[in-house]
């Protein structure tokens, strides 16, 4: 069983490797100015099985009948039913796992 680990804004995945930023750069320098302001804001991560993301709980809004959690930077996409949960956690380090069957959250540290 592998676990991945997002880890806030570096996007570093512990068992499936990185991203290609020279893919996502060569990408983004197609696009004239106003395309790159309208994709600004960035497309939520979907934590895939046994993926884990850890971080300071920085916001949670709800878009499109998901909540999208910010944390350390990264914007991830959860079901709407973790709200009342997460909300006490705001601020603090937080560790969100995706099992095969649900989500698992745990507080990393008070709050600071």
């Amino acid at each position: 069983m592998k676990t991945s680990l997002l880890r806030g804004s570096e996007h570093f995945l512990k068992a499936g490797g990185s991203p290609n930023n020279n893919q996502l750069r060569s990408n983004h320098a197609k696009l004239s100015c106003h395309e790159y302001e309208i994709m600004s804001e960035p497309e939520p991560r979907r934590l895939l099985p046994w993926e884990e993301c850890w971080g300071m709980l920085q916001e949670l809004r709800e878009r499109d009948s998901q909540l999208l959690a910010t944390i350390a930077g990264l914007v991830i996409a959860l079901p709407p039913e973790l709200r009342k949960r997460l909300e006490v956690l705001m601020g603090r380090k937080i560790a969100i796992l995706r099992t095969d069957l649900d989500y698992r959250l745990r507080c990393l540290e008070g709050k600071q």
